[in-house]
């Protein structure tokens, strides 16, 4: 896993934490800080936890029998029933990711949306850690 300096400013880093912690779909099925974080508008939530269980529903069938994703699954399961509830209903579909065909590396590519205030502040914020990165300190995480 790799995040560039932006993402890091915005959601912390992902690659040091252990197990489930590393999971963007554990964080947002399990945590309403997270939630908080990433919510866009209140009627796009349940769209949205939908896209993460069938994207997740998605890797697992490309995978074939992975017991570390069928761990993740059961403890989904058991920590969320909004997750268990949504993965019952068997939607299959994967997130607007790149992916490379020879390997199981996607690059998901995170947009604001169009007509918020969240354009102004990303580039400010993308400005601000240019500028840090060209003073040679390390960024201000969010």
């Amino acid at each position: 896993m790799a995040q560039n300096p932006l993402n890091i400013a915005l959601f912390g880093t992902f690659t040091d934490r252990p197990g489930h912690e590393r999971n963007l779909t554990w964080h947002w099925s399990t945590s309403a800080h997270w939630r908080s974080v990433l919510r866009s508008a209140s009627p796009q939530e349940e769209a949205t936890s939908l896209s993460y269980v069938a994207d997740l529903r998605a890797i697992l069938a490309q995978r074939g029998h992975d017991s570390a994703a069928a761990t993740l699954v059961a403890d989904l399961r058991a920590a969320s029933a909004e997750f268990a509830d949504m993965w019952d209903r068997h939607r299959v579909s994967t997130l607007h990711c790149s992916t490379n065909p020879l390997s199981r590396q996607r690059l998901l590519l995170l947009q604001p949306v169009p007509g918020t205030p969240t354009t102004d502040r990303l580039n400010r914020r993308r400005r601000l850690i240019e500028e840090v990165s060209r003073r040679g300190r390390p960024a201000v995480s969010a």
